[in-house]
């Protein structure tokens, strides 16, 4: 975390000196200034647009009916997608108002209408945030960045529609993972075209703010906070009004999302107000009673004030005045004043409103909202954030971790646990190593973070709801990608799963074998079938068994060939971190 920090501070400085003398510059070709701006990797800065073009046939924009929103005319494009379907692709509609000015920290407003035809042929802007500079331009890492306009003003929505329109087709809603601090619907790993061709369902992205501009809190109620969530809020209000007019069904949509974008739909599961829009949820690898997914009224007002003081702003009656006033390059560059293992800058706060209680209070005392939802982890869910915090995991292969490594890096990783837990914690993951392989050492560490961050949280929330008897489907994706870029040590990472839900093998460019695709294909099928029925569940599909409260059966998503049922997943390492470890 601290590599990525300075990485992504450095590049910030040095694009402000740059975008002193350029603004609002278009990017023609490689040879201009812009060209020479992508070739060091700065073209991702504030207002530096290089929106790439999403790799489809394209017909002539006047092919496609206009849609009438509640805003004002719409105009798409038709798409031919790899597989040669046809798409209707609407990029970059504006569902709130900028959120700058008065608006800056503040809860989003509903876009404004507009009198002539809205073009939306390209993404919109991403939302301000740190772009992940630490190796580079390797594939791995930059695929998580956005890759256009970065801006304040960026509240905008993505549509793909199967063509010809439907009527009353299942809508899917995705939300984008990135920590509360980073994340952007334009990755081209998020392009709707292919899930929505395949499977005749309406897709639907869009944009929150993130990092202090989106869930900025004093703790006290000055600040409340969670205005990401709050733009969520207000995009999936958008939807259930406009997206019949798209041939979706108001009535049929389901939220899918992945890391924090699955933490976000467990707080939409949640939030009574969020319940009148959507009727199911698909969480992949996260859950909003993690660790990393809330802050608590203390962290937020040492954060928050630790924030003020860099920015040089009182903390009194006027610190929005003070803060709206500030550049948002001194927002960005000042935002992250806690460096520690997966802190992320800024999270959601328990607001009494869109967070009412803690997430675990509420699960505890059943208020929650009853609806079906399919949930799952990927294998080695710890890998890629320990290579960013912990000085020896490396992308090369480090194998050779001693006992004392090991123990340091629970040390770092763990740092919030007292002293007792980190000394249960290795004892208890090392229980099967009783020769001191290296190896183990190595992997004990993905275990130790991956079950705490990630996969224990998804298996409490999804077994919450199916200890009251409610329909839950759960999973473990343990195929790695053939194409894979990230080494063989780091096994199936963390966001390995968005490339099969969004049908990425279909892409001739991404060199995922046939068999890849078939692999794909079914994931897809498994999603789709999920969000139209409430079963994922089909004619020529492997079968998927309800997780049920005595043996907590789950489909493992072993290989393109191979899907196989298993039960009690990490069960005895979660009961493990709950009744010994307790407050994780």
């Amino acid at each position: 975390m601290t590599k990525m920090l300075h990485s992504a501070k450095i590049t910030l400085f040095v694009t402000v000196l740059i975008l002193a003398e350029i603004s609002r510059t278009e990017c023609k070709n490689q040879w201009d200034i812009c060209g020479k701006l992508k070739s060091w990797g700065l073209d991702k800065a504030l207002d530096i647009k290089t929106s790439p073009t999403p790799p489809t046939t394209e017909s002539d924009p006047s092919d496609v009916p206009l849609v009438q929103t509640n805003n004002g005319a719409v105009r798409g494009k038709v798409i031919q997608t790899p597989e040669g379907r046809y798409v209707q692709r609407y990029l970059g509609i504006p569902f709130a108002k900028p959120p700058v000015g008065q608006l800056r920290f503040a809860d989003p407003m509903p876009a404004d209408a507009w009198q002539t035809e809205y073009e939306a042929f390209e993404y919109g802007n991403s939302c301000i945030q740190f772009l992940d500079e630490t190796y580079g331009d390797f594939k791995g890492s930059n695929m998580w960045n956005a890759q256009n306009t970065l801006s304040e003003d960026c509240l905008y929505m993505n549509i793909w529609v199967p063509h010809p329109r439907p009527k009353d087709a299942t809508v899917m809603v995705w939300i984008y993972g990135g920590g509360f601090y980073g994340g952007s619907s334009a990755l081209s790993v998020y392009d709707g075209q292919v899930l929505a061709g395949h499977t005749n369902v309406i897709v639907v992205s869009f944009n929150y703010r993130t990092g202090s501009l989106g869930f900025l809190s004093t703790g006290d109620g000055r600040i409340k906070g969670n205005f990401g969530l709050k733009d969520q809020v207000l995009a999936l209000e958008w939807i259930n009004q406009n997206i019949k007019a798209f041939g979706g069904n108001p009535e049929d949509v389901t939220l899918f999302g992945e890391s924090a974008g699955a933490a976000s739909i467990g707080f939409h599961l949640l939030y009574p107000k969020s319940s009148n829009y959507f009727k199911r949820g698909i969480l992949q690898s996260g859950s909003p009673t993690a660790f990393w997914a809330l802050m608590s009224a203390e962290q937020a007002k040492k954060r928050s004030q630790d924030f003020f003081n860099s920015l040089k702003c009182p903390n009194d009656a006027k610190i929005l005045d003070c803060l709206r006033a500030k550049p948002t390059n001194d927002i960005l560059n000042n935002e992250w004043v806690d460096a520690r293992f997966l802190v992320f800058p800024w999270a959601p706060v328990v607001d009494g409103e869109v967070v009412p209680l803690h997430p675990d209070r509420m699960l505890e005392l059943g208020l929650f909202q009853r609806k079906d939802i399919l949930a799952g982890v990927n294998k080695d869910e710890g890998t890629f954030w320990i290579l960013y915090g912990v000085d020896t995991y490396t992308r090369q292969d480090p194998s050779a971790q001693t006992a004392e490594q090991l123990k340091a890096a629970i040390n770092v990783t763990q740092w919030n646990l007292p002293a007792d837990n980190k000394t249960s914690l290795f004892s208890y993951y090392t229980a099967d190593n009783p020769k001191n392989s290296t190896i183990k050492y190595r992997d004990a560490l993905d275990d130790i973070v991956g079950d705490r961050s990630f996969i224990c949280p998804t298996k409490t929330f999804s077994g919450t709801y199916t200890s009251i008897g409610l329909k839950t489907y759960f999973y473990q994706l343990t195929h790695r990608a053939s194409n894979e870029v990230w080494p063989d040590w780091m096994g199936v990472i963390h966001g390995a799963d968005c490339q099969w839900v969004f049908g990425m093998p279909y892409f001739p460019s991404e060199n995922f074998t046939s068999s890849e695709q078939n692999f794909s294909d079914k994931i897809m099928r498994y999603w789709t079938n999920f969000a139209k029925t409430g079963n994922p569940n089909a004619a020529g599909l492997p079968r998927w068994p309800l997780e049920d409260s005595l043996t907590r059966q789950y489909l493992e998503l072993r290989s393109p060939d191979n899907f196989v049922i298993g039960s009690s997943l990490r069960q005895a390492e979660c009961a493990y971190w709950r009744d010994e470890i307790k407050d994780y």
